[in-house]
């Protein structure tokens, strides 16, 4: 079953369960889904992992979990247009 956040995610992105498997697999290997998670390397911090970090706050008008989920489900959709997309970019090149 679905975390919340992952429901939350499911239900902004309209997602199926491949698209949705393939954002679970995607922000597990960037961040757990930790909200608060910050790469030390890069400064890359959220969910999404957004660089700079301020992007989502700009974007979203706030940087807690619900706008982190949907400033990296608009990154995705414009980037890589589906989860499945940017998931395989990421397991070519380990970044999204």
């Amino acid at each position: 079953s679905y975390s919340e956040y992952q429901k939350y995610a499911k239900n902004y992105g309209n997602y199926d369960t491949t698209q949705m498997n393939c954002l679970i697999n995607l922000w597990n290997k960037e961040s757990g889904w930790n909200p608060n998670d910050v790469n030390k390397s890069s400064g890359a911090c959220g969910i999404p992992q957004a660089y700079p970090c301020k992007k989502i706050k700009q974007v979203e008008g706030s940087n807690d979990w619900k706008a982190q989920i949907r400033w990296g489900i608009k990154y995705i959709s414009y980037r890589y247009k589906t989860p499945c997309g940017a998931w395989s970019y990421w397991t070519k090149h380990h970044w999204y």
